[in-house]
């Protein structure tokens, strides 16, 4: 994060790469990440980015005055108090462009410690890491000793409307892409024909939800 202008009762920062709004509310001292997204100062940024997990480098994000609670009880005795921990959770489906790994052994390396586990019927890896988690090892078994590895970028994924969010999703998905827009017209015409859309090469609205969908957001 970069700091940024004061004012309006609260300060402006500018959105790095690999932020999230958990690891923003996180890194700031918030309790609640939703106390900054749905402020009506950030409308516009909710508008270009829908998801809280998905965030624009570059854009600005407001960052309200922290509110303060009251309490009401007696003196001379001892009261507990309970507060609301940040959580982050890492969610992904491992599969390659045929099928989902479903019931396949996995171990997810963060932030120094192992978390080992079985994937779901649909692929799926779920677990609660550290609000401030940058990137994880992942190493999922498919049957005796054949396994496969991945490095995950925890929070590098760019909003869906912007080309470099579209060709990271055709990444993960496993077409071969790279920085030239030729390759990227074949990748997503390889995309639409896989999913039985006219091969046309364009980003058009159905192409882009239809990614969305088979990507999982």
């Amino acid at each position: 994060m970069v700091s940024g202008e004061r004012g309006m009762g609260g300060r402006t920062i500018i959105i790095q790469p690999g932020d999230t709004m958990v690891s923003i509310a996180h890194a700031h001292g918030y309790r609640r990440w939703e106390n900054i997204y749905r402020h009506p100062h950030n409308a516009e940024l909710r508008g270009r980015c829908p998801n809280p997990a998905v965030l624009q480098p570059g854009a600005t994000l407001f960052l309200p005055e922290k509110g303060t609670g009251a309490f009401t009880g007696e003196v001379d005795r001892r009261h507990k108090f309970r507060v609301k921990a940040l959580k982050a959770w890492l969610r992904f489906t491992v599969g390659d462009q045929e099928r989902v790994f479903a019931g396949a052994r996995y171990r997810v390396t963060v932030a120094g410690g192992d978390h080992e586990g079985t994937t779901g019927p649909d692929g799926l890896i779920a677990l609660q890491v550290p609000p401030d988690a940058r990137s994880a090892r992942v190493t999922v078994w498919l049957g005796g000793d054949e396994q496969i590895e991945w490095n995950v970028r925890i929070g590098h994924l760019d909003p869906p409307g912007s080309r470099a969010g579209v060709r990271s999703r055709l990444a993960n998905l496993g077409y071969d892409v790279d920085e030239t827009d030729e390759r990227l017209a074949r990748a997503v015409a390889a995309f639409q024909h896989d999913h039985d859309l006219p091969p046309s090469g364009e980003l058009d609205a159905p192409t882009t939800a239809r990614l969305l969908a088979v990507h999982g957001g």
